[in-house]
């Protein structure tokens, strides 16, 4: 058995997320390791999260990448365990047994293990990106991790850079003259390939993939749905999924800070996994 120290940020209203995200993810736990959910208060919030161990709380940073970034940090420095996974509140799992996925990849020598982010947006390729990055203390060979972004000169906003180096590209994974944004989580990539850590990512499954495990509520709503995709990068980024070994692993909605977990979108999303999970069982 391990024990594994879970740390979630909340933030404005995301309380009653990261309690849906415990709900549902407990259920699919293997009961072979010991799972301790702890959350931090990342500047302010209404409410806080039951069934979870305060930590501590960090004041806002110049912009909301940065605070989340700042409390990401502070979770490290506060993590006890070897295994840790710093989950975003709107993070469900919904594999039986993802707990042991998590510890039996670390434990093949991956520094850090988690998810991809979609293919269309500014990010490292083939990286575990902040939705579900998972690490082990003992693999990063005392390396201090920083979750910060960069920001512009006013510090208000992230900023973008383009690549320039065969460095760059073999870090990030896109071409030259690629715009890359140095969001929550962006340094952590860089500080791996310097220092020859290994990781591995579960490529992202974008809900007008044919892969789509989700089910959708009705043939109108996945009319709705997929039209809605069509239109802007952002909204195509709103729900994803991710699968390991042909089973959806996960589901993220992408949207905690600004939507309410009562509105309609996101109660869609929370029928879509009730109706995944009493449909196969799990």
């Amino acid at each position: 058995m391990s024990n594994v120290d879970l740390f979630v940020c909340v933030t404005g209203k995301t309380s009653q997320f990261a309690e849906f995200t415990k709900k549902i993810s407990s259920r699919l736990l293997s009961g072979n390791h010991k799972v301790n959910w702890k959350y931090i208060i990342s500047g302010k919030a209404k409410t806080t999260p039951k069934g979870y161990e305060y930590v501590c709380s960090v004041k806002s940073g110049s912009c909301p990448s940065m605070s989340h970034g700042k409390a990401l940090n502070k979770a490290c420095s506060l993590a006890v365990e070897n295994y840790v996974i710093m989950l975003d509140t709107d993070f469900v799992f919904l594999k039986k047994g993802w707990d042991n996925i998590i510890i039996s990849n670390l434990d093949k020598g991956y520094a850090a293990f988690g998810v991809d982010s979609p293919c269309h947006v500014n990010r490292a390729r083939g990286f575990p990106f902040i939705y579900c990055f998972c690490y082990r203390v003992d693999l990063l060979n005392g390396i201090k991790l920083d979750f910060r972004p960069r920001t512009n000169k006013k510090g208000d906003n992230l900023r973008f850079d383009i690549i320039k180096s065969k460095r760059e590209e073999d870090i990030i994974g896109l071409p030259d003259g690629s715009k890359y944004r140095w969001e929550t989580s962006s340094r952590i990539p860089f500080l791996f390939y310097d220092n020859n850590l290994k990781s591995k990512a579960i490529e992202c499954v974008l809900g007008d993939s044919k892969k789509v495990k989700l089910p959708f509520l009705d043939e109108n709503y996945k009319k709705e749905y997929l039209n809605s995709l069509k239109q802007t990068k952002k909204s195509k980024e709103s729900m994803q999924e991710w699968h390991y070994e042909n089973d959806l692993f996960a589901t993220h909605f992408r949207g905690a800070i600004t939507d309410s977990f009562t509105g309609e979108k996101v109660q869609k999303w929370v029928k879509r996994i009730n109706l995944y999970l009493d449909k196969t069982g799990v």
